[in-house]
């Protein structure tokens, strides 16, 4: 029974890649190895880029004249060569992070007497702009299907099955697909924020958007099995007819009109041929000429990628693995930090984060926060070590966003704890000189319970 429900999700799953018209095949991405190494008010960052294929990786020389322009322009202080790893590019940087990878972050040092706090925070990539990400996936989509709409309309010769096949395409369909498109941005999203541990559960997804919406049937799983081999491009073709009578009630003479499918070869040809002479392909190349000025022109996108990589845009870019580019982070610290998106490793000594780069929903963000308490002062003047972590952050912080007259009252009176017989008493007791003793908010009794919750 377990195998049978597993064949019939198998053929369910070729279904959908076949009613997409897409093929996912090969491993390889781009990964830009990111090393960065605090020192007080600044963060030492390194930045290599390698070329994985098959979870092997090399490194990547040849990493397009433009890219290498940008990443010596983020880095002009570090020397343009080549070694064994492959590029790298190094900087000592005090707050913003540089735009060597594309995003927006910043590094922040805050030092007190009793301690540091420390955070990162970086976007590689993306947009916060979330509404903006989800438009643009709709308008790849709309790029997809006015070509294939297009060419379906310029290949089916008989009025009747044209205008039946244009209407369910145009109105039905594309209606159909944007609803499909934002379950799986949604579901995407959500994944990026609390990974589920089922691979499936994406496809499982659009799987049943399809039988719902009557796309495929339970019915047509032995035929959709023949779909896991990939020498069956006819009964992909034969589905997608099957398909079209069913849904628009084609009569046989009707049917007959899109046997055109049959050959997927000579579909193939016909849709490349007619992809190459529209505005939206002639506009891409345009664009990538500019983008990619010293690549020769038979690197430039094919019209049957152009039509493949709008689709990719609009459903998913991740939807069969992270991405074609990753970042991995690695945020080397003494102790793990208190506060953190990423994972401690704790032999390697460093926060880990993968992140992948080419189109996420959301965007993807690297977040660490630390505190690095100073022993001796602490114990000097409080007795022992009082403040750490999440409580030393709080209290940097708020002492930072004290006036200069403040910081001078609180900093005498840490001086005089270093003598004190009561410390508890005397903070108990303490307030600013435009502060009343008696008003239960204010500003220096933020400071005094950070401390007295912990005193020995």
């Amino acid at each position: 029974m377990l195998r049978r429900r597993k064949s019939v999700q198998t053929a369910c799953l070729y279904a959908w890649l076949a009613l997409t018209f897409v093929v996912i095949i090969g491993c390889s991405r781009k990964v830009y190895l990111v090393d960065l190494r605090p020192d007080g008010d600044v963060i030492h960052r390194d930045i290599t880029i390698v070329h994985e294929i098959d979870s092997k990786r090399q490194p990547l020389k040849d990493i397009g004249e433009s890219e290498l322009r940008r990443l010596h322009e983020a880095y002009p202080d570090s020397p343009l060569k080549y070694t064994d790893d492959g590029y790298r590019f190094s900087g000592d940087i005090a707050s913003a992070m540089p735009q060597d990878i594309g995003g927006h972050g910043n590094y922040q040092h805050l030092a007190t007497s009793l301690g540091d706090h420390f955070a990162y925070l970086e976007r590689f990539r993306g947009s916060v702009d979330v509404a903006d990400n989800l438009q643009q996936r709709y308008e790849a989509f709309d790029t997809w299907a006015d070509l294939i709409g297009g060419w379906l309309e310029q290949q089916i010769d008989d009025a009747e099955c044209r205008d039946k096949v244009m209407h369910w395409f145009n109105g039905d369909f594309r209606n159909d697909a944007r609803s499909l498109i934002l379950s799986l941005w949604t579901a995407e999203a959500t994944n990026q924020i609390v990974p589920q541990t089922d691979p499936t559960w994406l496809a499982t997804m659009a799987i049943q958007f399809l039988l719902e919406r009557d796309y495929i049937r339970p019915s047509d799983a032995p035929r959709l099995a023949r779909l896991a081999w990939p020498t069956t491009a006819e009964h992909a073709s034969d589905q997608l007819v099957r398909c079209m009578q069913r849904k628009l009630e084609l009569t046989p003479q009707q049917t007959k009109a899109l046997q055109f499918a049959s050959d997927p070869k000579a579909m193939h040809r016909s849709l490349e041929s007619y992809v190459r002479e529209t505005d939206a392909y002639r506009d891409s190349v345009t664009q990538w000429r500019h983008d990619h000025p010293d690549a020769a022109d038979d690197q430039q996108p094919t019209p049957m990628g152009f039509v493949t990589e709008r689709l990719l845009a609009a459903a998913s870019p991740h939807l069969f693995g992270p991405g074609s580019e990753v970042a991995e982070v690695h945020l080397m610290l003494d102790a793990p930090p208190h506060w953190t998106n990423g994972t401690w490793q704790a032999d390697e000594g460093h926060v880990f984060w993968s992140l992948g780069i080419s189109g996420s929903p959301l965007p993807p963000m690297a977040m660490a926060v630390w505190s690095v308490a100073d022993v001796s002062q602490q114990t000097r003047v409080l007795g022992d070590v009082v403040l750490r972590e999440r409580e030393l952050s709080q209290y940097v912080l708020w002492y930072h966003g004290l006036s200069q007259s403040e910081q001078t009252q609180w900093d005498d009176l840490l001086e005089s704890l270093s003598e004190s017989d009561d410390r508890d008493a005397d903070l108990a007791r303490f307030h600013f000189s435009d502060e009343s003793i008696d008003d239960k908010h204010r500003d220096s009794k933020i400071g005094v319970d950070l401390i007295r919750q912990s005193l020995p």
